[in-house]
């Protein structure tokens, strides 16, 4: 199946809000949804009819794209790469990314809603113990690495960086810029480029008495006859899941130290390549210069 350009994440960047963004272009075709498992899944070759099904309705769309954060998650980077590259030699990236500070916290608040369901983790309510528990939510900030991945084995023409922040800052450039890389017409207007799509204020987090529910096997037993979505409409109605909001994020001297300590010279070499200075990451930055957030 044809495949023009990919936005491969990075995860908790705003690949989502850029996906239904570029699908707004009557050139670009995207499939409804984004993260479809497949060609980081060992089993991705059963997977192929479901994924083509997604671009069932591609009409007169001449570039055709797909998100899916998986292709850059540590832990499925490498395969992912191979076998995009053996699929479409020239396909195009685009890279999303944001402050390292930011990610983290909505990867923290992601695990806390989706995590138990659907990836098997229970995040600890706690940042510090949360960071030293999951190395992921710092290793997936590691920027240059994640990109490096890829970058190594394409050309300068196949790939490029958009800053969440630029995004949010000047929407109608950015996308130009990738209108422009993808060639199509750059001069095609999008409606609300202000819009966020899957916001943090939409995330929830286990109440306590939900918690001690899912640790009872009997009670946890029938806990997984509701349908996810049914429990997703219920229990914050019940009180049994909360906003993520009431999450409190308190990064303790130890948590900084980790963060800093594990990507600092990677974010300071990533920013150097794209010729960024360190305050477009200004909360990270901060971390890095007082040892604060």
């Amino acid at each position: 199946m044809r495949l023009d350009f990919l936005v491969p994440g990075i995860a908790k960047c705003g690949t989502t809000t850029l996906c239904a963004l570029l699908g707004e272009h009557p050139e670009i075709f995207m499939p409804l949804g984004k993260d479809y498992r497949f060609l980081d899944l060992d089993d991705y070759a059963v997977r192929e009819s479901g994924y083509e099904r997604r671009f069932a309705e591609i009409r007169r769309e001449r570039c055709i794209g797909d998100g899916n954060i998986w292709y850059t998650d540590a832990t499925t980077e490498v395969i992912s790469r191979e076998r995009i590259l053996e699929r479409y030699p020239d396909i195009k990236l685009i890279f999303m990314v944001r402050d390292p500070i930011d990610r983290i916290e909505s990867a923290f608040r992601d695990l806390h809603h989706h995590g138990a369901r659907l990836y098997g983790t229970r995040c600890p309510r706690g940042l510090e113990e949360a960071l030293a528990r999951i190395p992921n939510l710092v290793d997936g900030t590691s920027y240059g690495a994640r990109i490096d991945n890829y970058r190594r084995y394409l050309r300068d023409d196949q790939w490029i960086v958009v800053f969440l922040e630029d995004l949010a800052a000047e929407p109608i450039p950015q996308l130009q810029r990738c209108f422009d890389f993808l060639g199509v017409s750059p001069d095609v207007e999008i409606t609300d480029t202000k819009r966020r799509r899957n916001p943090g204020d939409m995330k929830c987090f286990d109440s306590d008495e939900l918690v001690a529910i899912q640790r009872d096997p009997t009670l946890a037993a029938s806990l997984r006859n509701i349908p996810p979505k049914v429990q997703d409409e219920l229990f914050p109605q019940l009180g049994l899941r909360l906003p993520a909001s009431g999450l409190a994020i308190e990064w303790t001297s130890a948590a900084v130290e980790l963060v800093v300590g594990r990507i600092g010279a990677d974010i300071e070499s990533f920013l150097a390549d794209r010729g960024r200075a360190a305050d477009v990451f200004p909360r990270f930055q901060r971390a890095r210069e007082l040892g604060q957030c």
